[in-house]
């Protein structure tokens, strides 16, 4: 255990190799600034493997996550350590407390008392309301961290100017540094001060904030030098935004400072609309929660978009020549991520104010890896992902399923269902209702706004309502997003987002492909 423990230390990876009835397949760590490691038990012996697994744990204070039977959990050394019923006779007296080491809790607000006053005894963030604004403003100023509401999702907010300050950001969620962060600031000429003043890239600026600000509009240009490099990844670009959120403009008020910040979570997994789900991720870290304490009552949501904002790019293009040979420059603005302002609004907008020479396109399908430094957050392709494995059904599969018999694969079907959590849309797979685990309908009307407001909350509920899932599906919201974005209104398409990156872009498009993800195989 100890070579294991130095050569997890010194080692980015580790593959261990032996025979095929004993622990083969991978060890991959160091995922800064904590530990992950992933494992398949396929065609292992399951008690040696969770006996390995546990003592992993608790010798390492790190979190650890494996795949077991298709099934993804994670699991918190020390501070909650391990145990499972099963093998509690092999294993207990390595433990002193728990009864439940999964994360997942009974349901969206159901929690076991037991592990209700562990996490309890070992809350580190603390919860904050309106009343203790000035003291947020001030424990901003100094450099700690504040997570507060806006109309999107919970921010995780940082003095934006203090480079140390933005470091514990990164280092709180666990976050890579090639995803930038976003600057929120109280108002437009606060955010005219953090671009470089280009006269005619400030004036289209200008005309996007008065239009769209305060609101869910998110604005990238090329940064002034006062802004730090590690908020930007080092790509020279800053993204602003001014929220609406009246308990975040409050919060701006009272620092008298730039606020940058990310989702109020882990990296990667699904984004937080309340001040519970904050806590739920953020719970162990040195981090103030703000919560809206005047709704008007408790089902009000405290985000009320509640996906993240629309980001778009704007650039300098090449210069064209114009009838009368002289040379005109020419802009782009560029959508990077989905949100509330559409494509078409920010189009209409420059329209009017008669600037024909701004080009405005969208990019909604990007993707990359983690590795790859982006001037707007939200790119990976694994992103708002919930803890076990998650599927997009693409329409096809459903026409498929609707037209096949016994010995076409409906068996395999049926088996999919039984074992996974349906967050459907519009009603699409209302008629497997009574075959899935659980169901729920983002919006049985197909109303995008309704669907949007609680997607992440539904997201979250997915992930903990019952602990024998082992996938929860949805289906896709805008099938055909990738030929005509103009079909599709603008959180239709954010909808769609952030389904696909909590699925990881994994679209199950047919019963051959169902058969395959059962049977272990892409």
């Amino acid at each position: 255990m100890q070579w294991l423990h130095e050569q997890l230390r010194e080692e980015r990876s580790l593959q261990l190799a032996t025979s095929s009835r004993e622990i083969k397949k991978y060890l991959l760590c160091w995922m800064q600034p904590a530990r992950s490691l992933t494992i398949s038990s396929s065609g292992i012996k399951r008690d040696l493997l969770l006996g390995f697994l546990l003592m992993l744990c608790w010798f390492r204070p790190s979190s650890c996550a494996f795949l077991s039977s298709s099934r993804f959990y994670r699991l918190k050394a020390r501070s909650v350590p391990c145990q499972f019923p099963a093998y509690q006779s092999s294993f207990g007296k390595l433990f002193s407390t728990p009864k439940r080491s999964i994360t997942r809790s009974v349901g969206p607000n159901q929690h076991d008392s037991t592990m209700a006053s562990q996490t309890k005894a070992s809350m580190v963030a603390r919860r904050v309301t309106r009343a203790q604004l000035v003291e947020c403003g001030d424990r901003l100023r100094r450099g700690d961290l504040v997570a507060f509401p806006t109309e999107t999702v919970y921010g995780l907010g940082c003095h934006a100017l203090d480079p140390s300050a933005v470091q514990k950001v990164f280092e709180a969620k666990e976050r890579p540094l090639t995803d930038p962060l976003i600057v929120h600031v109280a108002q437009t000429q606060d955010a005219l001060k953090l671009w470089v003043p280009h006269d005619e890239s400030i004036r289209i600026l200008q005309i996007l904030c008065d239009e769209f600000w305060p609101g869910p509009l998110t604005l990238v240009a090329p940064a002034a030098p006062q802004v730090p490099s590690i908020i930007m990844a080092d790509t020279g670009f800053v993204a602003c935004r001014c929220p609406m959120h009246p308990l975040a403009q409050s919060l701006l008020q009272e620092a008298r400072v730039p606020i940058a910040a990310p989702s109020a979570n882990k990296f990667g997994h699904v984004s937080p609309t309340q001040a519970d789900h904050v806590l739920d991720d953020l719970g162990q870290e040195n981090v103030w929660v703000l919560e809206d304490t005047e709704r008007t009552s408790p089902e009000e949501a405290a985000c009320q978009i509640g996906v993240e904002s629309t980001v778009a790019k704007l650039e300098i293009n090449t210069k064209e020549k114009t009838n009368s040979q002289l040379l005109q420059q020419r802009y782009t603005l560029t959508v990077l991520r989905q949100g509330a302002i559409s494509i078409k609004q920010m189009a209409t907008c420059l329209e009017k104010a008669g600037r024909s020479d701004v080009d405005v396109t969208g990019l909604s399908c990007r993707m990359v890896e983690e590795t790859e430094a982006t001037v707007a957050p939200g790119q990976s392709i694994k992103h708002y992902s919930p803890r076990i494995p998650s599927f997009l059904l693409g329409p096809d599969l459903i026409t498929e399923v609707d037209c096949a018999n016994q010995d076409k694969g409906e068996d395999e079907w049926n088996h999919l269902l039984q074992q996974s959590i349906i967050l459907d849309f519009g009603g699409r797979l209302a008629a497997w209702k009574s075959t899935a685990k659980q169901y729920r309908d983002l919006s049985p009307s197909s109303d995008s706004s309704q669907a949007a407001q609680c997607v992440f909350e539904a997201l979250r509920w997915a992930e903990r309502i019952d602990e024998s899932a082992t996938y929860i599906i949805f289906p896709q919201v805008a099938s055909n997003f990738h030929d005509s974005c103009q079909d599709y209104d603008a959180l239709t398409l954010a909808l769609n987002d952030r389904l696909t990156r909590a699925a990881s872009g994994v679209v199950l498009d047919s019963l051959v492909s169902v058969q395959n993800l059962l049977v272990g195989r892409e």
